[in-house]
């Protein structure tokens, strides 16, 4: 059994606070470990969901990874997150998409893309990774997500566009024990139990 990891904080209310939070944690994932696995991070009461992806290699790891970001946000009757995602990017020039994915483009930048949400305003930001001549992280660059920017796929609009009901949040949390992935709070605010 898995235990999504939740810890103490200060209340996080509002998204650009989210935001700034996961900011912080991307920085500290990359000094200490020069990438950042797919991370959901959800406040709940004074307490923060940080979800980490186990695996993100294979399109059946990043469904997984979805699905239990889902129901996490269900079973904790979360009202805001964010999702966190390294990233390649290319960019588009005089109205030409590029000719190749960004995963193999030579004009490709490696990014930090936050996506946040809430049931009433999203938010889109790409922070660029700059790292030194030998490839160790130095900062996130400002975001440079064009203004209204919306995203789609699978890592987009995580968040139900409802608040559920206990019984559809007790019913996430028993799917989610059956995944492996047990949801509980150290202050006993909620748990999959």
């Amino acid at each position: 059994m898995r235990t999504v990891n939740i810890r103490p904080g200060l209340r996080i209310v509002s998204l650009p606070a989210l935001i700034a939070k996961a900011r912080a944690h991307t920085e500290a994932c990359l000094r200490e470990h020069g990438r950042v696995m797919p991370t959901l991070l959800a406040p709940i009461g004074s307490e923060l969901i940080i979800h980490v992806a186990e695996q993100s290699d294979t399109e059946e790891d990043k469904d997984r990874f979805v699905l239990e970001c889902r129901l996490l946000l269900v079973a904790s009757e979360a009202k805001l997150c964010a999702m966190v995602l390294e990233s390649w990017i290319t960019m588009a020039h005089a109205h030409k998409l590029p000719d190749s994915p960004p995963s193999v483009s030579p004009d490709r930048r490696e990014v930090i893309t936050v996506s946040a949400e809430s049931r009433t305003e999203k938010g889109f930001l790409i922070f660029p990774i700059q790292r030194t001549s030998l490839g160790i992280f130095r900062e996130l660059g400002d975001n440079t997500a064009p203004a209204g920017i919306t995203t789609s796929g699978r890592f987009a609009q995580v968040l139900p566009p409802k608040v559920p009901g206990a019984r559809v949040a007790r019913m996430a949390r028993l799917s989610l024990e059956r995944m492996g992935i047990r949801l509980e709070s150290p202050d006993a605010g909620f748990s999959a139990n």
